[in-house]
């Protein structure tokens, strides 16, 4: 069985402990360490290793323990490109290209899905501008979508990666208008309302939500309510919107344990941003702050997570345990 292949059934073929594996480990710890002339060289020995295939959870979480599951194949492998990419190791993924490796091969990442080194690249933040640049210039496709629905633009315009949505720009990425309002291109924004008024109301396909989520300035907000924009629950919890929220619950007092695409529930959504005032109101009208989005992952672990220690006080002052 290749390096590049996974098992039908999704399970891990037997690991193998020859003096192979123990190649292949410091083949990745070149890679990791951005050592292009390291990387090189064991290329040049062996060109298959370019599309190598790996547990990314092993290499993220424990980069220098010796476990040999890290070449245990599964359908949630990623390939050594996909660990240059997501870390800005430009002349280890310089070398890896050379070799042959396939610049749009998908890997699996929790938040992604199955993904391109291109998508965990600009998913990771914008210290990675250089390896998308790189990955640009070899082909990388600006508009791959991950499984999950991200794709390059729609992660790093979230994230404020000013610099990164350029460069997928000016390489063809499609700016939609959610990318737009995350961007604050205003004018942008105006364009596509005005040729398409029900943009104001259509949701992305990763996170299930309208251009208003992703909008950073009042002015913007401002522009998409004015076109009609009427965000749903949870959407308007996460954006502090009080009298929209209440007037939601006036109409349907059992939206307060709605759930979006990913599962959160509307106090999750206010948690998570901080906006106590939401969260109290959320409460009064019966919210569940046991709630879990993803096991654990309950209001006042959120609210921990992202700092807003008022929210946290306001959850534990009604019972709320970490869990």
């Amino acid at each position: 069985m290749g390096n590049e292949e996974f098992l039908s059934d999704g399970a891990p073929p037997p690991v193998d402990n020859t003096q192979g594996n123990v190649a292949r480990l410091a083949f990745v710890r070149a890679v990791m360490a951005d050592d292009g002339a390291a990387v090189h060289r064991m290329l040049a020995d062996d060109r298959s290793l370019s599309n190598l295939r790996v547990n990314g959870c092993l290499w993220r979480d424990a980069p220098d323990a010796d476990d040999p599951n890290r070449f245990a194949l599964s359908d949630q492998s990623v390939t050594v490109l996909h660990l240059a990419a997501s870390n800005n190791r430009v002349s280890a993924a310089e070398a890896l290209l050379d070799a042959g490796a396939e610049v749009n091969t998908r890997g699996y990442e929790g938040n992604l899905g199955q993904c391109t080194p291109l998508n965990l690249a600009t998913f990771s933040g914008a210290h990675n501008l250089d390896v998308v640049r790189l990955l640009l210039s070899r082909g990388a496709d600006p508009n791959a979508r991950s499984s999950a629905g991200s794709s390059p633009l729609a992660a790093a315009a979230e994230h404020g990666e000013r610099e990164i949505c350029e460069a997928l720009i000016d390489a063809g990425a499609v700016v939609g208008i959610q990318e737009a309002a995350a961007m604050d291109d205003m004018a942008r924004v105006k364009a596509l309302l005005d040729s398409a008024p029900e943009l104001a109301n259509i949701t992305d396909s990763y996170r299930g939500y309208t251009a208003l989520y992703f909008s950073r300035t009042d002015e913007m907000r401002e522009l998409l309510l004015a076109r009609g924009k009427r965000p749903g629950i949870v959407e308007a919890s996460s954006l502090g919107m009080v009298a929209r929220v209440l007037e939601l619950l006036a109409e349907d007092p059992a939206l307060v344990h709605a759930r979006d695409k990913h599962n959160r529930t509307p106090l999750h959504a206010a948690a998570e941003a901080g906006h106590v005032d939401v969260a109290c109101l959320l409460i009064d009208a019966g919210a569940d702050i046991e709630s879990e989005w993803t096991p654990g992952w309950t209001p006042l672990y959120v609210a921990l997570r992202r700092g807003h220690a008022d929210v946290a006080a306001l959850l534990r002052s009604h019972g709320a345990q970490v869990p």
